[in-house]
């Protein structure tokens, strides 16, 4: 439309309203508009543009199915009324600036109001196309407020009138949608606790607890300096402790995925933009078909989710919140826009949470998740309110995680404390200094001394926290009796490295400190106290040992042997079975465990070989060593058997 063609509509309009009867005669509001209209507006215009995004949200997800909300684009499970009521609240407080401006310019405020709310409304949907550019949908969303000012009459008593006669659908709606969210949920699993078949007679119960990033060697059970774990070190006496499991991988999603299913990561092909599939038979659903009630507590919101699948066979799972992150999160702007907000993030829980002086900076650093003692709580009300079944429950703690910071009210520390808005910015930001120093060739952020301390001491501050919730969450369950018939399994899905091998974080190699996990298990009368178990052995073989600790009849259907045979004796050595093997697939790196030696390769052909009793820092490449050649060539063609096993490995190749 040119300049001259909106000149004369202007004026046609114009025209009009100077006749008698005209629009403007007609509306006895056009001249001006109320603060409270203008609110009334704005929240109406909320709930319709966040229907709209809702559907698209919809659209999106049918066209590409499952791989659509995973990493930061995942949502919460309860988004059917999250995104509308999040559209409602953006809408909401640009509606009190308008009413701000209509109550100090009432004239001005009608054709302001109109292409301030059609820029927001065109702005939160141009950014449901997430490979658009913000600031490319911030232009076009400012061409079209450009258009609506011109051809959409000014808001009057026409616009309210509309508004008020649709905004009790829209509401109803939208209370709809949250009613069927949650009903839903009930829904499913009371449907799912009614079609499951009878459990064995005095089917004990089954405890699994992963303890997200904690390394062996920071408990007191595995030899820590420090007092760390007392509640895991009284549960390593009255089970069997073992000294040497390893991960199958250094971060969460694929090992976690091994610990499900009994397969290998590159069996099960999970990744960043892949999630775990039906193809595999996981531990969940093996016990439910079994009469298990199964339940999941996951503080990890990024990769224990059900996006990527780790819900699979669980009729009950809780992992992320409700909480304002939440539900701002699950618009387009809140995943694009708000993550950056840290300030504004964390005011809300500076404020609502209390400070004091030494603690003035925390809240930037906390994130909202679970900590151990919510999921405590979530848990055993989901046990007291009872099945009447045997239950199988998995409990991710995510205490000990980055940024090293334990909840406000965790009195005991070691070493250092943050003092200032120095350190708590670096245990903020210390996940992407150790993204920027493990993947960029050109820049290399250097941590000093006391950077790592300081890391260092929060780690164990944290894990300090989540073991004294571990006792609370154990003496619970004791005096409700329940832990007498109940296989309690306590591990970590990875380690994390400070500054080993010039490492921080996880993710980043192969070597022991992120690998290297705890694995304690305790079950009355089944597993003998005070036991300790110095072979190497995987997390793979989780599912294995529990369908033969529990006595489930006929051969476990999952890969791997069970670890019973360390006190129970198993049958014949099975090499494939018994193998101790971690990849990263992502960096080309695999690694085969063997007795004291440990063997990485690299997609590069390097190799390393590590004797890890003489040097357990892995400090000492033995590979090019010709007295060691007869332990590499072992390793070797064992990693090379693992390998042919693997029909996705073959097709790799």
């Amino acid at each position: 439309m040119t300049s001259t063609m909106i000149a004369k509509r202007r004026r046609r309009i114009f025209q009009a309203a100077a006749t008698p009867g005209g629009p403007v005669a007609a509306d006895r509001n056009a001249a001006t508009l109320t603060p409270l209209a203008t609110f009334g507006l704005s929240l109406w215009a909320g709930l319709l543009v966040g229907i709209v995004e809702l559907a698209c949200e919809l659209a999106r997800f049918a066209i590409q199915g499952e791989h659509a909300w995973l990493g930061n684009n995942q949502l919460n499970p309860h988004y059917l009324w999250m995104i509308p009521v999040a559209c409602f609240w953006i809408f909401g407080v640009t509606g009190g600036l308008l009413g701000l401006v209509a109550w100090l310019q009432p004239h001005k405020v009608r054709r302001i109001a109109i292409g301030v709310l059609v820029f927001l409304a065109a702005f939160l949907l141009f950014l449901t196309a997430r490979s658009v550019h913000m600031g490319a949908c911030a232009v076009f969303a400012a061409g079209v407020a450009s258009l609506g000012a011109s051809w959409l009459p000014a808001p009057g008593a026409a616009w309210q009138r509309m508004a008020r006669r649709s905004s009790v659908g829209l509401v109803v709606l939208v209370a709809g949608l949250a009613a069927f969210s949650f009903a839903r949920d009930v829904w499913r699993e009371q449907r799912a606790l009614n079609r499951l078949p009878a459990a064995a007679p005095g089917a004990p119960n089954v405890l699994l607890i992963v303890l997200d990033t904690v390394r062996a060697d920071a408990l007191t059970p595995y030899g820590s300096h420090r007092d760390t774990t007392p509640t895991l070190n009284r549960l390593s006496r009255q089970g069997v402790r073992f000294e040497n499991a390893r991960a199958t991988a250094p971060w969460t999603l694929p090992s976690h995925a091994s610990m499900f299913t009994g397969h290998w990561p590159h069996a099960l092909g999970v990744s960043l933009t892949t999630p775990l599939d039906d193809t595999h038979l996981t531990l969940a659903k093996f016990l439910k078909r079994r009469g298990y009630a199964t339940a999941g507590f996951a503080a990890n919101h990024s990769l224990c989710t059900p996006s990527y699948g780790l819900d699979r066979g669980f009729i009950h799972y809780e992992g992320r919140p409700i909480s304002l992150d939440d539900i701002f999160g699950c618009t387009a702007l809140g995943q694009r826009f708000f993550p950056h907000l840290d300030v504004l993030r964390y005011a809300a829980s500076w404020l609502w949470g209390g400070s004091d002086a030494a603690n003035a900076f925390q809240p930037f650093v906390s994130t909202h998740r679970k900590n151990a003692e919510e999921i405590n709580r979530d848990f055993l009300r989901w046990v007291s309110a009872g099945t009447g079944r045997p239950f199988f429950a998995f409990l991710n703690y995510f205490d000990v995680h980055s940024p090293y910071v334990p909840p406000r009210h965790h009195a005991q520390h070691f070493g250092l404390r943050p003092e200032g808005w120095a350190d708590y910015s670096t245990l903020r930001d210390w996940e992407k200094i150790q993204d920027v120093n493990r993947w960029s060739k050109t820049e290399k952020i250097e941590l000093s001394p006391r950077d790592i301390t300081l890391a260092r001491d929060g780690y164990d501050d944290g894990l300090a926290y989540l073991d004294g919730q571990l006792g609370r969450l154990f003496t619970a369950l004791e005096q409700r009796g329940i832990l007498r018939n109940t296989l309690v399994i306590v591990t970590s899905d990875h380690g994390e490295e400070f500054g080993e091998h010039g490492l921080f974080f996880h993710f980043a190699s192969l070597h022991r400190p992120e690998l290297d996990v705890p694995l304690l298990m305790t079950f009355p009368s089944r597993i003998p106290p005070g036991l300790s178990v110095t072979e190497p052995v995987s997390l793979r073989c989780l599912p294995a040992t529990i369908v033969d600790l529990i006595g489930a009849q006929g051969a476990s259907p999952f890969p791997g042997r069970s670890l019973a045979r360390f006190w129970n004796g198993g049958g014949p050595a099975d090499e494939i079975g018994e193998a101790v093997y971690s990849e990263l697939a992502e960096l080309g790196l695999e690694a085969v465990n063997d007795g004291p030696y440990v063997y990485i390769h690299h997609a590069s052909g390097f190799e390393q070989l590590f004797h890890i009793k003489d040097d357990p820092g892995e400090d000492r490449n033995l590979a090019p060593l010709p007295e060691h050649r007869a332990a590499l060539e072992r390793l070797r063609a064992k990693l090379t058997r693992i390998n042919a096993a693997s029909p996705r490995k073959q097709l790799e190749r």
